[in-house]
């Protein structure tokens, strides 16, 4: 996660250097992929033989997180793959219209170099895409088990449950995250013999609880602006799926270039990935802050 993390960052910086398209979803690929190795790390960094049971529920939700992580990102990196084949399609054909022009006098070769320049950055971009999107497929099948099997294909993960985001029940919710916390639940139970001792337990009983209330009210934030983020991105992909379909009737009639089309096409795969990591965020928003409910987060 932390390799593929450090690559999406090395991306999404060479896209913004350039004034390529993309670089907002590499980004957000990176956000993800840290947070996921993040909350790998102190799920297994903690793991003890004298908590066998909560330990190999941590090693799943462990392993399931990264899983679903890098299937996500695997899933928008292919959509940016094609979106990336698309622009880069878009530019060839520009650069051969202008060719043709050059001939007949109507453009100029300064023109026509600059096209060229132009399709072979985004040729190269498009490689590197379809190559970093293989790349993400063949580790999350080494991760399920199903290293050499390319023939393997992945859907998609499901769609966050709005209905279920939005009835948490916040006060409910932290009773049972407080409850539920190893640290409170390990200092709650400390032997105190003398008043000393049970003055100091009651002390770390108390930081304990106030850590735990304290990561689920961010938890409940990230939460409601993944929220938010979700709309957002869903919106623009509607918007961007009508304009596809007004797009693809002008193509019909002959009205829009090829150029044009290819265009259409890419920003539109451009969108449904945006909205598609705006929906993973969401559900790693939940399956985290539902994670800290149930003492699963914490060790």
């Amino acid at each position: 996660l932390k390799w593929e993390q450090m690559d999406m960052e090395q991306e999404a910086q060479e896209r913004k250097d350039e004034n390529l398209p993309g670089a907002e979803l590499y980004e957000s690929n990176a956000r993800s992929l840290k947070l996921s190795a993040r909350a790998v790390t102190r799920m297994m960094e903690k793991m003890t033989d004298e908590r066998a049971l909560r330990s190999t529920e941590k090693a799943a939700a462990a392993k399931t997180l990264t899983a679903k992580t890098l299937m996500n990102s695997c899933c928008q990196m292919k959509l940016q793959a094609q979106a990336s084949q698309m622009r880069a399609q878009a530019a060839q054909a520009a650069y051969e219209g202008l060719s043709r022009q050059v001939s007949l006098g109507m453009a100029s070769q300064g023109e026509a170099d600059q096209a060229g320049e132009q399709m072979r950055q985004a040729l190269s971009q498009a490689a590197a895409a379809g190559e970093q999107a293989g790349k993400m497929e063949r580790e999350l099948l080494n991760l399920l088990g199903l290293a050499g099997q390319e023939q393997t294909v992945l859907g998609k993960i499901p769609e966050p449950d709005l209905s279920a985001v939005d009835a948490v029940e916040y006060q409910e919710d932290l009773r049972h995250a407080i409850g539920n916390d190893p640290d409170v639940l390990s200092s709650r139970h400390e032997k105190a013999p003398g008043t000393s001792e049970k003055k100091q337990r009651a002390r770390r009983t108390a930081e304990a609880e106030g850590e735990a209330e304290a990561d689920l009210a961010a938890a409940y934030e990230a939460m409601a602006a993944a929220r938010t983020s979700y709309e957002g991105a869903k919106t623009v992909y509607e918007g961007s799926r009508m304009e596809q379909e007004r797009l693809n009737r002008q193509q019909q009639l002959g009205m829009l270039s090829r150029v044009q089309w290819l265009e259409g096409q890419a920003a539109a795969l451009e969108a449904e990935a945006a909205w598609g990591q705006a929906s993973m965020n969401l559900l790693q928003a939940y399956e985290n802050y539902q994670g800290l409910v149930k003492g699963l987060n914490r060790e």
